[in-house]
């Protein structure tokens, strides 16, 4: 709502507000961009690295991907408007939901499972330290990557799915 609602109402009311208007919408677009590039960066150079491709041929796959995922949300208010899952209003809702509810803390529980379990929370701490000493990292940290943030966001994944279907 603030940006494409009360920021439109805001320039609208300055003095040469067509032209801040104008400038803030470009470069919010030039920052989107920017931080949609950075993201692919991950799965591209996973790609590359691991199974030998080529940037471009990278980039164009994973671009195209995302690009065909984004498009039911770009139609959700128009073509598509009505229709979503999880009880939510509309695609974008949905898109929403999914990221907020579930694959976020999903992520973050198995980010913790990983580094308690299989990597170790003691190899953790080490790594975290070099080069010597930059991160003081408690005793602490094993018992809580362990057994505390998996079931703070058990908690969290419950009781988002909970609200979600009560």
């Amino acid at each position: 709502g603030l940006t494409f609602i009360t920021l439109p109402a805001v320039f609208s009311k300055m003095p040469a507000g067509s032209f801040f208007g104008v400038l803030f919408f470009l470069l919010l677009t030039i920052a989107a961009l920017t931080s949609a590039i950075s993201l692919l960066e991950v799965v591209v150079a996973w790609l590359v690295d691991e199974k030998g491709w080529s940037r471009v041929k990278a980039s164009l796959l994973i671009g195209i991907l995302i690009f065909l995922v984004g498009i039911p949300a770009s139609l959700g208010y128009n073509l598509l408007s009505g229709i979503g899952a999880f009880r939510q209003a509309d695609l974008l809702d949905t898109y929403d939901w999914l990221a907020n509810s579930f694959i976020l803390p999903l992520g973050g529980l198995l980010t913790a499972i990983f580094t308690g379990y299989v990597w170790k929370a003691r190899e953790a701490v080490k790594y975290a330290n070099e080069p010597k000493g930059k991160i003081n990292l408690s005793r602490w940290y094993g018992f809580l990557i362990k057994y505390v943030v998996p079931a703070a966001i058990i908690l969290v994944l419950f009781f988002g799915l909970y609200d979600t279907f009560k």
